[in-house]
């Protein structure tokens, strides 16, 4: 056997096992979520799901895909990315048909509904909605509810949004350039995720608006790879109105391009995250509210005290660390939560000259995984984020090999 190909099996059996490796670290963060619930209980699920995101950060950290010369293509995850769409689809059609919106079950979609309808008749989005609950005050930030105005303008369901946009991030993550092997471990962890969402947990699209962030965030990461800066500004502006996850994270994040005196890929992200941000604040009317959205934390907090009894169902079934936690507890663990972010962001700006593709990453999944582990409030749809975040970093892995090209994480720009 002649060397050059022995190097070339030895770095192909190499790479393969490494991505092994990682599909199992995330396979047992998605059963955590989904299916082992049932199987062995929340309790266990609560700790292989930390254990197994905060494994797949130091993987992200530690390990560098290995380099090989087989040629990868798009025709395998285009093809089971067609599947998909072919069962999805049209289950959710029929559930969606059995299951319309009614906001005495979920009053998410039914709100945003009426936001857009008002927003298309010039109207203030944020006012008081006497229909719903003798009274409800919207509280979504722009980019969360302004995609459903689609749904309005066409006369359709709103909920083809949620899942329209998820579908629509994942051909563009199955666009990229992949080994036959990992389109099939990608799609492993989308048919497990959608075959429990779809028999198991159907909220996730009957009542949820969520798929909209989960490709916001798959999106993000793509664009990172690809290292296109003023997608990177938009969809962090994207995120940033829609979900406060990533406040902290953002923070360093630009704190580290101008620390590291890198100013041209800094104004390329910004002008259109500034842009971007600004206009949906402006176009949707949110400006004028800024106060609420600021002000939430605090009503969470004190629901807390005079309506703890609303909350016990949703704690007592999710994975999420509230579940464990006394009513003052909780309390105590927002603060935690807040300065879990803090801290990961200052880590973030010391670590600046070692900061990669992956290690910007590792940053993203731990920020995401405390988050919604430490949320007061963790409704099981918005813990699937971070499985998102996973699968998508999987999907870009391979390209995140160090080389004079990446070895930081806009280089070559």
């Amino acid at each position: 056997m002649n060397k050059p190909f022995q190097r070339i099996l030895t770095e192909l059996s190499i790479g393969i096992s490494l991505d092994i490796i990682f599909f199992l670290l995330i396979l047992v963060e998605l059963l955590s979520l989904t299916h082992w619930q049932s199987i062995y209980g929340l309790t266990v699920c609560r700790w292989t799901f930390i254990s197994s995101a905060c494994l797949q950060v130091c993987f992200l950290i530690y390990i560098k895909p290995s380099e090989n010369d087989f040629k990868s293509n798009r025709t395998i995850g285009l093809i089971l990315w067609f599947v998909a769409c072919l069962w999805v689809v049209p289950e959710l059609q029929q559930i969606y048909i059995n299951n319309p919106l009614d906001y005495k079950q979920a009053d998410m979609l039914p709100v945003i509904d009426i936001m857009c309808d008002r927003w298309l008749h010039f109207k203030d989005p944020y006012l008081v909605i006497p229909e719903i609950w003798k009274g409800v005050q919207p509280i979504y930030l722009p980019a969360l509810w302004m995609p459903f105005i689609l749904s309005k303008v066409f006369q359709f369901d709103p909920r083809w949004i949620t899942i329209g946009m998820l579908l629509l991030s994942l051909l563009i993550l199955s666009l990229q350039r992949m080994h036959p092997h990992r389109s099939i471990f990608l799609y492993a962890f989308i048919f497990i995720w959608f075959d429990f969402v779809l028999h198991v947990r159907k909220e996730v699209f009957i009542y949820s608006e969520e798929g909209v962030v989960y490709a916001y965030y798959i999106l993000l990461i793509i664009s990172v790879i690809y290292r296109k800066l003023a997608w990177i500004g938009i969809l962090m502006a994207c995120i940033l109105m829609s979900r406060y996850v990533i406040v902290f994270l953002l923070i360093a994040f630009l704190l580290n391009l101008l620390l590291s005196k890198r100013t041209d890929p800094f104004i390329k992200i910004v002008r259109p995250m500034v842009q971007t941000s600004l206009g949906m604040l402006l176009i949707s009317g949110a400006w004028k509210h800024i106060h609420l959205f600021f002000s939430l934390p605090n009503q969470y907090l004190s629901q807390m005290k005079t309506a703890l009894w609303k909350y016990q169902n949703l704690w007592k079934d999710s994975i999420g660390l509230a579940g464990w936690l006394t009513r003052d507890q909780i309390r105590t663990m927002h603060y935690v939560l807040e300065g879990s972010l803090i801290v990961i962001g200052i880590v973030m700006i010391l670590m600046r000259k070692k900061i990669n593709q992956r290690i910007f990453f590792s940053f993203l999944k731990l920020t995401a995984v405390l988050f919604y582990f430490l949320l007061i409030l963790p409704y099981p749809y918005l813990m699937n984020t971070s499985i998102w975040i996973s699968i998508a970093i999987y999907a870009g892995w391979p390209m995140m090999n160090e080389s004079p090209h990446s070895d930081t994480l806009f280089y070559s720009l």
